[in-house]
């Protein structure tokens, strides 16, 4: 978009109905509306901010990279690989993605994050999973004020930490060089534990 004054970023783009952006890539794209089933589709995001109002994703994409995704029920971001972006859903996943690495995810009624693997991020939820996948590492899994997990790992947990406010911290079939708390105190669960309690 052009003005008198020059160059500048296009302002959000808000729609009623049906996907906001369609594209094979999507740069700095900024969208917003109520839309479904996504407000951004795009095999590769990058850079890139979409809100949904209702039920759909934020932002769905192959591969969501430096994004900002946000739904009222559905996911923020929902990506096969997703780095270095932050998803937030109300009552759906925040992040949902198969990798994620170096990602923020939150919601106040499901999972903060819920990946296959997530790498050096961040779950928060208030009330379900801060982190629910089958491997974490160095990550951090925070329910805040329910009794669900902080860290949920099926396979395996390592140098992560999980906080659950009356429920286990961190739960894993093999725990290696982790630690969870709850209210109580120390809350790990764990087949098999590793450089640790």
């Amino acid at each position: 978009m052009e003005s008198s004054e020059g160059w500048f970023p296009a302002p959000a783009r808000r729609i009623a109905g049906g996907i906001g952006i369609i594209a094979t890539t999507a740069t700095s794209c900024i969208v917003a509306g109520n839309s479904s089933p996504s407000t951004l589709q795009a095999t590769v995001a990058t850079n890139c901010s979409a809100q949904n109002y209702g039920s759909g994703a934020g932002i769905n994409a192959f591969t969501a990279e430096n994004c900002f995704g946000q739904s009222n029920s559905g996911f923020g971001i929902t990506a096969q690989a997703a780095q270095n972006s932050y998803g937030f859903s109300t009552g759906g996943v925040g992040l949902n993605a198969n990798a994620a690495t170096n990602c923020y995810g939150q919601s106040t009624n499901s999972n903060g994050i819920r990946a296959i693997t997530a790498t050096g991020c961040y779950g928060y939820s208030e009330l379900n999973r801060g982190i629910s996948c089958d491997i974490a590492t160095a990550s951090n899994g925070i329910c805040a004020s329910g009794a669900s997990f902080g860290i949920k790992a099926a396979h395996i947990a390592h140098s992560s930490y999980g906080s659950s406010s009356t429920g286990i911290g961190l739960d894993a079939y093999i725990a290696n060089s982790c630690r969870g708390d709850n209210a109580s105190g120390p809350s790990v669960s764990a087949s098999f534990k590793y450089n640790m309690p």
